[in-house]
């Protein structure tokens, strides 16, 4: 598991501090600990495209949230999204789920081109050129230049 803290550089929450937390299995009292000394008001699970399989002691997390007025972010992998609502209480109180479309063959949509889904009862479709973008060029190792690295279970933990 690894947190680090930045700004919010991609889509349109823009400017907003935010803790990022990214592993296969998340600890809320890691996260907990992280953000109370902080004046992050978001908490983003699945940072670094690494999407989680287990958040330890959810009910912690998001009674945090709820009590301090925190966003509560969760971004998954399309592939992955199907498992993702096994864990169903964290997902009905996200404040936000983005879904990853992680796939090289993206890049072969042009600007003009649409991304369609279906849903069986709605259908919602976007050209590529209407969509938020961001360039990823100060982007190294999962974080932005920018952002500060607090916790690492590489690096024995927590740092200061």
């Amino acid at each position: 598991m690894k947190c680090w803290i930045g700004e919010e550089l991609e889509g349109s929450d823009k400017g907003i501090l935010t803790l990022f937390v990214s592993g296969i299995t998340v600890q809320s009292s890691i996260i907990l600990r992280v953000i109370k000394d902080t004046e992050c008001k978001r908490i983003y699970l699945g940072a670094g495209r690494l999407d989680f399989c287990e958040v330890l002691n959810s009910k912690l997390l998001i009674d945090y949230c709820r009590n301090n007025d925190t966003q509560l972010i969760v971004e998954t992998s399309l592939s992955a999204l199907k498992y993702s609502f096994q864990n169903t209480k964290l997902f009905e109180d996200a404040t936000q789920i983005i879904v990853r479309f992680d796939e090289d063959i993206i890049n072969k949509i042009g600007e003009d081109d649409i991304i369609k889904i279906d849903t069986k009862t709605d259908v919602f479709l976007i050209s590529k050129k209407n969509m938020i973008n961001t360039d990823l060029q100060d982007l190294k190792c999962d974080m932005f230049i920018t952002d500060k690295l607090v916790y690492d279970d590489k690096e024995g933990g927590f740092i200061s």
